[in-house]
């Protein structure tokens, strides 16, 4: 499969819920979701593409708003999924029922930006 047909892929599977997929470089994808749309994303990513391995889960501050990336792998591929949250209302839900090893990640993002994960399982 070409890096134009998988990046179709990703596109039919997300629907309305992403802005473009791009890919900057050969096998690495890049797409945007809502904050609110997050965690059908990754289920959708998941169940449909296989991307049950996630890498890492990293943030960047973009002065208003964090940029939150959900570093993503299938054997061939990776895709960051992008999404913004407001500082104004730090709050993103957790995908850990979707990734369970999400969790660490996830308290890393509270630990190190403030940011509040809706409903982590255990956010010690």
């Amino acid at each position: 499969m070409t890096d134009a047909e998988f990046a179709a892929q990703v596109q039919a599977v997300l629907g309305d819920k992403v802005g473009e997929v791009s890919h900057p470089a050969t096998r690495r994808f890049w797409a945007a979701v809502a904050a609110a749309d997050l965690v059908e994303a990754v289920r959708a990513l998941k169940d449909k593409l296989g991307f049950v391995y996630l890498a890492t889960i990293s943030g960047v501050d973009l002065g208003e708003d964090f940029e939150i990336i959900y570093h993503f792998a299938v054997p061939g591929a990776q895709l960051n999924l992008r999404t913004l949250v407001p500082k104004t209302n730090p709050h993103i839900a957790t995908i850990c029922p979707v990734i369970p090893g999400a969790i660490l990640y996830e308290r890393e993002l509270q630990d190190m930006f403030g940011l509040k994960v809706d409903d982590i399982p255990d956010p010690r």
